[in-house]
């Protein structure tokens, strides 16, 4: 359709509009229980002016909040009024085992005192105390993760945003995550290639390639695909979270070499080609201090799948976001 006749088809659909608000009636058209109400051109062009109240005398008040507070230790109750006010028997409530949500077995909360004994002696280990918070869609992008993964840092030590993937759905509230190549995300939730012959998909139930899925019968290409990784501490998030001096990568099945170069700042701190493998592979690069940014490339024929990538920090507490989406994940 030509502008001119979008043009027309706009002005008569807006003229038909016009028609219709003036006979209707101001209070409405009821038809069939229903009232029709349509705006007058008069009211859409030269709408009535709004009156603005003065509240500056409002404003001009000096509050204290800390004085407006309310002491109820001094405040004097009128007589009349606390006789209508039904005291209150604490025998009515149920036990403390039973209105707390925590279920516990046998043993009784016994059972997590190892667990806060790692947690007192986190930031004296040579690794971090590593706690998996799995949710669903409420947690993605680590929300909530990063306000508990905070606290529990400041007051037992631990640097990072943990566990993190390459390619994934939503941002991270903690790492700005750059990348390059042709990566896709395979993930339990979603429906599985037909060329994938596994389900092997990691503590994130989810893996990254940037190459495609091949079965086992097509033999890899001679095409080398390259595709890299940068991770920047996003300067929004807590503290601690940007402060990262440790980095893990897990990947693995892989048939034919894979040249992995890290890079910090710029910087190229180390490359190694990798054989082909038919297993879980781990690398772990410790770093001088924390990077701005930490560019890790991938160059091969065939990709591995890639598991994630961890920022820790060299002790302390590490807490990993691990969100999963039902719907569309």
């Amino acid at each position: 359709m030509s502008p001119a006749r979008v043009l027309v088809f706009l002005l008569a659909v807006l003229a038909l509009l016009t028609l219709i608000g003036q006979l209707i009636p101001q209070d409405g058209l009821s038809i069939g229980g229903l009232t029709l109400r349509m705006p007058r051109w008069r009211d859409v062009l030269f709408p009535e002016e709004q009156v603005r109240v003065d509240i500056s005398d409002i404003l001009a008040v000096a509050t204290d909040s800390t004085e407006a507070a309310l002491d109820t230790i001094t405040v004097e109750v009128p007589a009349d009024s606390a006789a209508s006010v039904p005291a209150f028997d604490p025998s009515t409530l149920a036990p403390l085992e039973e209105r707390i949500k925590l279920h516990f077995p046998a043993q009784g909360a016994s059972v997590l005192q190892p667990f806060f004994a790692d947690l007192e002696s986190a930031a004296a280990q040579a690794k971090p105390v590593r706690i998996l918070h799995y949710g669903d869609s409420q947690i993605e992008g680590d929300r909530i993760t990063a306000y508990v993964r905070n606290k529990l840092q400041v007051q037992f030590g631990g640097n990072g945003p943990g566990l993190i993937a390459v390619a994934d759905i939503v941002p991270h509230f903690s790492v700005e995550r750059v990348l390059g190549g042709d990566w896709n995300r395979y993930s339990v939730m979603g429906k599985k290639p037909k060329e994938q012959r596994h389900d092997r998909f990691g503590a994130l139930s989810a893996f990254s390639r940037f190459s495609p899925i091949l079965n086992d019968t097509i033999v890899p290409d001679t095409i080398v695909h390259e595709a890299f990784v940068t991770l920047k501490p996003d300067r929004k998030c807590y503290a601690k979270a940007q402060a990262w001096s440790r980095c893990k990568l897990w990947f693995g099945w892989h048939r034919a070499p894979v040249t992995i170069t890290v890079e910090a700042d710029g910087v190229e701190l180390t490359s190694e080609t990798i054989a082909p493998a038919n297993e879980l592979l781990l690398r772990e690069w410790r770093l001088e201090s924390p990077p701005k940014e930490l560019t890790l490339r991938f160059r091969g024929t065939d990709s591995p799948d890639v598991f994630g990538i961890a920022l820790d920090g060299r002790n302390g507490v590490a807490v990993d976001n691990i969100a999963a989406r039902g719907a569309a994940g």
